[in-house]
């Protein structure tokens, strides 16, 4: 899993890797969950959830963008 750092510097996190706002910023959240309708690249269906995510190992800032194809009740 793969983010790019300011000066387009690739680099590796594991799922159990803090983001880099986390580890080298000292922000204090784990990552935040931006609904979104557009279909991103590599989404993983969350079925205890009901949503697809995306982004959280590809972004420095812990972004995890979520969508439902679902309609709510």
């Amino acid at each position: 899993m793969s983010f790019f750092l300011g000066v387009g510097k690739l680099e590796t996190r594991k799922d159990n890797e803090q983001p880099h706002a986390i580890s080298h910023n000292n922000w204090r959240f784990h990552h935040a969950g931006i609904p979104t309708k557009e279909v991103k690249k590599g989404e993983v269906y969350l079925d205890g959830f009901g949503v697809y995510v995306s982004g959280f190992e590809t972004s420095e800032f812990g972004i995890q963008w979520m969508i439902t194809f679902t309609n709510p009740k």
